[in-house]
C-alpha cells in the first residue's frame, strides 16, 4: 500500500513540475514580446523628438501618429517651463 501511495505522489509531483515548467516558458515568451514592444515604443518616442512629422510617418506609419503628437506636445510644454533667457 505504501509503494502505491509513493507512486501516486510521485506522479502528482511530476505533473506539478511539468505544469510549472510550461508556465515558466510561457511567461518568458510573454516577457520577450513585451520587451520588443517596449523597445519599439521607445524608438518611436526618441524619433519623435528629432524627426519631422513627414519623416516620422515615413519610418513608423500613420497608425501611431498620436505618439509623435504627444511627444511634440510634451517637448513644447517643457520648453514653456524654461526661463526666458
Amino acid at each position: 500500500m505504501e509503494s502505491f501511495y509513493d507512486m501516486v505522489t510521485s506522479e502528482k509531483i511530476r505533473g506539478i513540475v511539468e505544469t510549472s515548467l510550461i508556465n515558466i516558458r510561457e511567461w518568458k515568451q510573454k516577457e520577450k514580446v513585451m520587451s520588443r514592444v517596449n523597445d519599439w515604443l521607445i524608438e518611436m518616442e526618441e524619433d519623435a523628438v528629432h524627426l519631422s512629422l513627414s519623416a516620422w510617418l515615413a519610418k513608423h506609419g500613420t497608425s501611431r501618429k498620436d505618439i509623435w503628437a504627444r511627444v511634440q506636445k510634451e517637448s513644447e510644454d517643457q520648453l514653456d517651463l524654461l526661463p526666458d533667457g
